[in-house]
């Protein structure tokens, strides 16, 4: 939940005596326990993630009514109203739906690859074009079949879980915050550059990472990153339809008759024309997104909460629009972290805002950290970007059945052949990793040249060289040796290994060691800046 939305309806009492009533609590009458299956939050291509008028809600009851009651959540999507409704849709669709439309597509590339081997289906190209109508469906309608199947998810999005258009249930959901967060398995954070900015914001991530336990049910997002992984995707995808195919088609081997040269000069012209958009503007993305992940350790070492900005706050406690009075969501949030926080020992003003500033840059901003990882998670790399390999594995398969015969069902001509199909993901995941380091060297560019683009021409040029790392030594060792050599398929296990030892190497950032809090927060106990929940 964020401030602008939930608290910019008038009120009906002034913010005075609202402010006396008001109180954050931690238990919740169950009926206001309400939530609403996730199929439903994202229907409409995520129209309910459109951002308020000015504040304001849609007080339609029947948005209300699109959830229900419930005994807990599955998650509590946590983020700001202010960032883009299509990126949060998207980056939902990527956290919720991207792993099965992958595994469901492999299962029926599997499965298309060996009916095309037996000739039950023609073994033809547009057979391909099945498996991405299945990745597209599950990807954007899993929910809904998995409603229809088993269980919905059920997940708190404040707008319906709130009730916008009862005064009195509002500021009850309001106040049972606390509750929401504890009854929900696990915290959904769709991280924007202002999402630590709001106070509403912070408090959420703060309450639910009370305990050090509470990490692993911690999942954060940043929003551009759905963006970059789709641009990602889009490129090796062109790449693999071109490599692949050569190797299908036999272009590569038949480039010298005249119809054949033409056919690879367009798609090499068509592929090498996309991909000089796509690869720069991935680039300026990607730098962009190691920037604004670089500003979090430094928005969280300088942390405090009277810095945090609130809707009500905003407007001096005015509705914009109706002139009714706002109660004050900040002085709401206060009492609660001076009743829920363990009182200070010194004096000065305000000391239970002190420690609660202290905790959050010595325990949440770790967690933050950890939770974030290098902004690009490994298994949303895999389940979009990788899957430019799993139509084609349907392809290889095929390729294998006609000629599998004359040789042994496993012998190292069968292993060669999948590492000609395997290499491209191998590439990519090196490739990648390679790029983020890139990205980061093209953050520092930037900063000392004011210019981003200037900052992508320089760095673009040596994401080749990650592309041609392991490609090819590998696509080398497959065309001078002999078809039982095994010198390939050790190369391709020796990159694998490798590509999982780069994306394993993670280096923590020094600025969000507690070490570098002041003095005065090291000296306190970590043990006693906890909630007295």
């Amino acid at each position: 939940m964020e401030e602008d939305a939930v608290t910019a309806q008038p009120t009906l009492s002034s913010t005075a005596s609202v402010g006396q009533r008001r109180s954050l609590r931690t238990e919740v009458r169950p009926e206001l326990l309400r939530g609403v299956p996730l199929h439903v939050a994202l229907s409409n291509w995520g129209r309910h993630w459109r951002a308020p008028d000015q504040g304001m809600f849609n007080v339609n009851p029947k948005n209300y009514q699109l959830s229900r009651p419930t005994k807990a959540y599955d998650a509590f999507l946590s983020h700001d109203w202010a960032s883009s409704r299509w990126l949060k849709f998207v980056s939902l669709l990527m956290i919720f739906n991207s792993g099965p439309a992958f595994a469901i597509s492999f299962l029926v590339s599997v499965l298309v690859g060996t009916l095309r081997a037996y000739r039950v289906i023609p073994d033809q190209a547009w057979t391909l074009s099945v498996i991405y109508v299945v990745y597209f469906t599950i990807f954007l309608f899993w929910q809904r079949i998995r409603a229809i199947l088993c269980r919905p998810l059920v997940v708190f999005l404040d707008k319906l879980c709130v009730a916008q258009h009862d005064e009195d249930l509002k500021q009850e959901g309001i106040q049972s915050l606390g509750a929401f967060l504890l009854s929900s398995r696990e915290l959904v954070v769709l991280l924007s550059p202002q999402y630590l900015s709001r106070l509403w914001c912070v408090f959420e991530i703060s309450t639910f990472l009370r305990d050090k336990a509470s990490l692993k049910r911690l999942r954060i997002i940043p929003q551009k990153t759905t963006l970059l992984l789709l641009m990602v995707a889009g490129c090796w995808h062109l790449l693999a339809s071109y490599y692949f195919s050569l190797i299908r088609y036999g272009v590569l081997s038949t480039w010298g008759e005249d119809a054949d040269a033409v056919s690879g000069l367009t798609m090499t012209a068509a592929m090498l024309g996309f991909c000089s958009l796509l690869v720069p503007l991935s680039f300026y993305v990607g730098i962009g997104l190691v920037s604004e992940l670089q500003e979090v350790p430094r928005q969280l070492h300088s942390f405090r909460v009277q810095d945090s900005k609130c809707y009500c706050c905003s407007h001096s406690h005015v509705h914009p629009r109706s002139s009714e009075p706002l109660p004050c969501d900040r002085q709401l949030v206060y009492e609660a972290i001076q009743d829920w926080w363990v009182a200070a020992k010194e004096d000065g003003p305000d000391p239970h805002l002190e420690r609660f500033n202290a905790s959050v840059r010595q325990r949440v901003a770790p967690k933050i950290a950890n939770g974030m990882g290098i902004g690009l998670p490994f298994q949303y790399v895999v389940y979009t970007a990788v899957f430019c390999i799993v139509p084609w594995l349907a392809d290889f398969i095929a390729l294998w059945a006609e000629t599998i015969d004359q040789r042994p069902v496993i012998s190292i001509w069968t292993l060669r052949h999948f590492v000609t199909w395997g290499i491209v993901g191998l590439a990519l995941l090196f490739a990648l990793r390679v790029c983020i380091w890139l990205w980061t060297l093209g953050s520092l560019i930037e900063k000392r040249l004011s210019s981003r683009w200037l900052a992508v021409f320089i760095v673009t040029p040596l994401s080749f060289l990650g592309v041609c790392s392991l490609w090819l030594p590998l696509g080398i060792s497959l065309a001078v040796t002999s078809e039982d050599n095994p010198l390939p398929v050790i190369i391709f296990l020796a990159g694998a290994a490798l590509t999982a030892f780069v994306w394993h190497i993670q280096r923590p950032d020094p600025s969000l060691e507690p070490s570098h809090c002041s003095a005065s927060t090291q000296s306190r106990d970590d043990d006693d800046n906890t909630f007295s929940m």
